[in-house]
């Protein structure tokens, strides 16, 4: 009878079951949990109040301390001081009587015993303090802010016996909490039993339900496997009429359909049958019309084939499949027979394009597509040969260039040889002019000559009067010098005395900083001694920069003096020197009259030989100018080919690309 109900009714009846049990034992959860919350928050509360006013009162002694401190170092600041540590010991007064007001234990009232007598204690040393700054007993000052005095041993004491109590109060709070959370502990167990009891209900339940659905299921499985292997004789046979039931009834029946329709139309078409006809179900049939389109593909497949068939034995090369009509393998079937006619017919007519740009003189043109076999020999012979004739008409070119080169240089070497002669010959004459002009100036120039060494004398003397008033500036410059060094001590001293006080204000600062308020008013003193020693040390040192930059520009001023003085010396005697060398000038110029005497001669024998010269470049011209007119015959022959060596390009080179069909 279960097997007959349907699932989703069987999973909704365990739910619900399940679910039944879960809430009692959830409500029941709920009920304890708000008990333990009720009851700790009762304790929390309890003590939250004296934890919180514990709290309060430290803050009212920090408070305190330093209210008292500003008492003492800020006499305009006491009244109002006074006032405020007043309020201060009111409020802790309130509160530790209203902490006292409660329910509090024995050990409570003992630790409140002990802070309020350690508190008066407190009060007592202060309002002493505040009486000797009242009356300016500073002695009893300085005793009551010094470390370990009578007041300082009393506000520890104050603050420990604080933190006794809120120790104390904490822990009887996680006393109080532990014991209520121990006195739940039987409920928790009971909690325990009823989750096991609805566990065991829940697991009963799910496996009842896990076998009457997975064994099916399981058989199901199997049978998919099975299909998977291409096994499709397994049937499930499962007699139910819930979900199981009817999907073991739909895999029968899918098995039937793929066994005797999809899988016999297949064996068909392996055989080589492909007029069958795939039975197609309905409108959301996938298997029916994929198996149509696979018999269609063939057949579209087989049709291009046998066309591009018929056209390579009609001669029609350039026929080519259709590859954008199919999609996968069969696409690259399509492109496969594309690649067999490219590789038969592209090296044809690549051959053929390299031969028609060799017809038309263009010699880069070679074959480079990428064959193989008998048609990578033919490519490599052809490229070979082309090679050979392109090198021969290289050399060819290369020697009428050279002859042309040659030709055109000797006629306007022989061009440039007559004009020389005939410039050359116009130039000597030229030059026997100028050298009787240059005789008539050599006699006056041993006339200056005499008459600057006379000069020479007297810029010598004025020389070593400029030696001697140099040596006098030189001497002051030094003592200038010597003052700037005695200067430049005196500021060191400055600048150390600057910073020997800036020291001393510094380390006042520190004093006065540890006397605290107190030391106030001296610390502002030593503050602005710091700023007024800092202020003539930054003084200090900008006078000893003027100073260092003066003594070095002295310094600079006895090397220039010093650099001057040996100019002077050096111009005295190379004055000297020029004496010397003005007197030999005027021998030299009566040799030299003599020298150019000769040289006249020897000009007029060159003029013969330059008319000579000239005779025969014009002869050399007329004979390099025929060479040129044949060279250039030459040229022009050769010019008509397009040699690899003259200019052409890779892409020039590419003589034929493989059409695309």
């Amino acid at each position: 009878m279960l097997n007959d109900i349907k699932v989703g009714v069987k999973l909704i009846g365990s739910i619900v079951t399940v679910c039944l049990i879960a809430a009692a034992v959830i409500l029941y959860g709920i009920k304890v949990r708000n008990d333990v919350v009720h009851k700790v928050d009762s304790v929390h509360r309890q003590y939250e109040i004296n934890i919180r006013d514990i709290g309060n009162v430290r803050v009212s002694l920090e408070k305190m301390g330093g209210d008292i401190y500003r008492y003492f170092g800020a006499p305009a600041d006491r009244q109002k001081m006074s006032k405020e540590i007043n309020e201060t010991i009111s409020s802790v007064d309130g509160t530790m009587q209203s902490y006292k007001n409660r329910s509090i234990d024995v050990d409570e009232k003992k630790l409140i015993a002990d802070f309020e007598s350690a508190w008066s204690e407190m009060q007592r040393r202060y309002k002493e303090g505040m009486k000797a700054v009242d009356e300016g007993r500073q002695n009893d000052i300085n005793q009551f802010i010094g470390a370990g005095s009578a007041a300082m041993q009393a506000r520890e004491k104050t603050s420990a016996t604080l933190r006794d109590l809120n120790n104390y109060s904490v822990n009887k709070n996680e006393s109080a909490v532990k014991a209520t959370i121990d006195n739940v502990g039987g409920l928790s167990s009971i909690m325990l039993i009823l989750s096991a009891i609805a566990i065991a209900l829940a697991i009963v339940t799910i496996v009842f339900l896990t076998e009457s659905i997975t064994k099916p299921l399981k058989k199901g499985v199997q049978m998919m496997a099975e299909m998977k292997k291409g096994h499709l004789s397994n049937r499930l046979d499962i007699k139910r009429r819930d979900e199981i039931g009817l999907l073991a009834n739909a895999m029968d029946e899918f098995a039937d359909h793929l066994q005797k329709n999809i899988i016999f139309n297949m064996q068909q078409i392996s055989e080589g049958n492909i007029n069958v006809a795939p039975v197609v179900i309905d409108e959301k049939d996938e298997i029916g019309p994929a198996l149509k389109k696979i018999i269609e593909t063939i057949n579209s497949l087989l049709n291009e084939v046998d066309m591009l068939t018929k056209s390579a034995t009609e001669g029609k090369l350039d026929v080519r499949g259709n590859e954008q009509d199919y999609k996968g393998a069969y696409q690259g079937i399509v492109q496969g027979v594309n690649r067999t006619l490219d590789a038969v017919i592209d090296p044809i007519n690549e051959a053929s394009a390299v031969l028609e740009r060799i017809a038309d003189k263009d010699m880069a043109a070679r074959m480079v597509g990428d064959y193989k076999g008998g048609h990578a020999k033919i490519k490599k012979s052809l490229n070979l040969a082309v090679e050979n004739l392109d090198r021969a008409l290289q050399q060819v070119a290369i020697g009428a260039d050279q002859v042309a080169s040659a030709s055109v240089q000797v006629s306007t070497g022989g061009q440039s040889l007559s004009q020389g002669a005939s410039e050359q010959a116009s130039s000597l004459e030229e030059v026997s002019s100028s050298l009787q002009e240059m005789s008539s100036m050599t006699k006056q120039n041993a006339l200056n000559a005499r008459e600057a060494k006379g000069v020479a004398e007297g810029a010598r003397e004025s020389a070593d009067k400029g030696v001697e008033s140099m040596n006098r500036m030189s001497s002051a410059i030094n003592k200038i010098k010597t003052s700037s060094d005695a200067t430049a001590k005196i500021v060191k001293t400055i600048d150390e005395i600057a910073f020997q006080t800036n020291l001393l204000a510094l380390n006042a600062a520190v004093e006065a900083a540890r006397a605290g308020d107190a030391g106030r008013g001296f610390a502002v003193v030593a503050e602005e001694v710091r700023n007024l020693a800092m202020r003539s040390a930054e003084a200090a040192k900008n006078t000893a920069s003027l100073i260092e930059e003066a003594v070095r520009n002295s310094e600079n001023g006895v090397t220039i003096n010093t650099e001057v003085l040996t100019n002077f010396q050096e111009i005295t005697e190379k004055i000297n020197k020029v004496s010397q060398v003005v007197a030999e000038i005027a021998a030299a110029s009566e040799q030299q009259d003599q020298g150019i005497n000769q040289v006249n001669k020897a000009v007029e024998q060159m003029n013969q030989l330059t008319q000579q010269n000239a005779a025969n470049a014009e002869e050399s011209a007329s004979a390099a100018e025929e060479m040129s007119s044949q060279s250039e015959e030459m040229r022009a022959m050769v010019a008509g080919f397009k040699l690899t060596g003259s200019g052409y390009t890779e892409r020039e080179s590419i003589a034929y690309e493989p059409k695309d069909f």
